[in-house]
């Protein structure tokens, strides 16, 4: 019995391009073009094609909303012909960004190129038959639910209602949906649900950054994550997903690289850096490094790099200026590959030279600060500390979007979840930002306190390096 491949794609988004690319790449049509998810899209239409795919799935969010429809038609449509050219019939279900796009997309590409499952919500089915000797016996079922509206706040496996199919071929699941965020209203999903229906394994979208669940009875769940990712906090390898089907069974999904462009963060520990030549140094080289020992599969053509700066250091207080300089006026740019290695972002996470559990004994600004520090790091401090602080932070970022003057600043006014708008509680991606802010607002405060007294009463202690 032969094998049967089927390439999987997720959140496609065509019509975005990634963010913090170098200037020469978004002043060149043709470079542009070469970082677009379109491009990607493109890549994997080729992989589909090279290794005899006999179905391409897609998870949702193909099209980045309504008015990226013309950018993203023309070549979803190049895309669909050679696919179609090839004899590879292509499924998808709408997402939360395109689910009052993908249908009319549908029925404008030709041929019938493109099948959306699922259309109004309700559950449809798919059965890939065999070719040749094989001809018309079922070889895989795809059973698919597409979003019929921007928002969805019911989980859609509740409603799950085909039959098991008699004939031996599995069934996989395809759905766009938010897995264990019980208010999302991006489809509800929890682990429970997706085990209940008599579905051998799940392809979701929703998730930029690729994700296996592990589901009862060796079953799993996969978000294959964005081909190309759109912004830093998507780091890693991203493209398209193979899944085989052998012997009525679906084997272990496998990654495809793809993407063209690469983000990664690497953390640069600064400890004992007494100047802000050393602490440059440190960067320079601890980056060049991390490129020297990154593996490049898919040889993107730009590796997007985040410097997280850690670690003690008597010049914190000036690092919010040397990385501004790093980001806008000295970008450190090393060669990776074929490609380059571009450092576009510098997150600053040091701490004052100073014995924040010595200090936080005192009963003054200082000590408050101290313990504020200690309790949103890793240091100690108190653990139930710091949950209380992120709420109470949240609630004063919601109080200060009311405003007028300030709504245009909030995050939800670019159409984010409720928890990014302050309504509700918070991703963990967006707690972890939080409480970056909060540290580095109350570590400039520190060494502001310090530095008045030093200039007071003569130079203050440091830690030694």
């Amino acid at each position: 019995m032969s094998r049967t491949r089927i390439l999987c794609l997720g959140d496609l988004h065509l019509g975005l391009l990634p963010s913090r690319l170098p200037a020469e790449v978004i002043d060149s049509p043709e470079e542009r073009r070469k970082a677009s998810t379109a491009a990607v899209w493109l890549r994997a239409v080729e992989a589909a094609i090279e290794q005899g795919v006999a179905l391409v799935l897609l998870s949702g969010d193909v099209v980045d909303r309504d008015n990226r429809y013309f950018e993203a038609f023309g070549r979803l449509e190049e895309g669909l012909g050679r696919l179609a050219e090839a004899g590879i019939p292509v499924c998808a279900v709408a997402g939360n960004h395109d689910a009052d796009v993908l249908e009319r997309l549908e029925g404008v590409v030709s041929a019938g190129r493109l099948r959306l499952l699922g259309a109004g919500g309700r559950w449809e089915r798919f059965t890939l038959t065999g070719v040749a000797e094989g001809a018309g016996r079922p070889l895989l079922h795809v059973d698919g639910w597409s979003f019929p509206r921007r928002d969805v706040t019911e989980d859609p496996t509740a409603a799950y209602d085909l039959p098991r199919p008699d004939d031996g071929a599995p069934v996989l699941g395809l759905l766009h949906g938010e897995v264990d965020r019980a208010r999302s209203t991006n489809a509800p999903l929890t682990r429970a649900g997706l085990e209940r229906p008599a579905v051998d394994a799940w392809l979701l979208g929703h998730l930029h950054a690729p994700r296996r669940i592990d589901l009862a009875g060796g079953r799993w769940a996969l978000y294959p994550g964005s081909p190309q990712p759109l912004d830093p906090t998507e780091t890693g390898v991203h493209g398209a997903w193979t899944v085989d089907v052998e012997r009525g069974r679906l084997a272990e999904p496998a990654s495809l690289a793809l993407a063209t462009v690469r983000y990664e963060t690497i953390p640069v520990d600064l400890t004992g850096a007494e100047t802000l030549e050393e602490a440059r140094d440190a960067i320079a080289r601890t980056v060049r490094d991390a490129v020297g020992d990154l593996d490049r599969l898919g040889d993107p053509s730009w590796l997007i790099l985040r410097a997280a700066l850690f670690g003690r250091t008597s010049v914190h207080g000036a690092l919010a200026e040397l990385a501004r300089r790093l980001e806008q006026d000295d970008p450190l740019e090393v060669p990776a590959g074929a490609g380059r290695a571009r450092l576009t972002e510098v997150t600053v996470g040091t701490r004052p030279a100073v014995d924040l559990v010595e200090r936080s004994t005192s009963d003054d600004p200082v000590g408050v600060l101290a313990e504020l520090l200690l309790a949103l790091g890793d240091d100690g401090g108190d653990a139930e500390l710091a949950p209380e602080l992120l709420r109470a932070a949240r609630e004063r970022e919601r109080e200060a979007y009311r405003y007028g003057a300030f709504s245009a600043l909030s995050p939800g006014s670019g159409g984010r979840s409720g928890a990014e708008t302050g309504e509700g509680e918070g991703t963990d991606a967006e707690d972890r930002h939080l409480r970056e802010r909060l540290e580095r607002v109350a570590a400039a405060l520190l060494d502001a306190l310090l530095d008045t007294r030093a200039g007071a009463s003569g130079p203050r202690e440091v830690d030694a390096p």
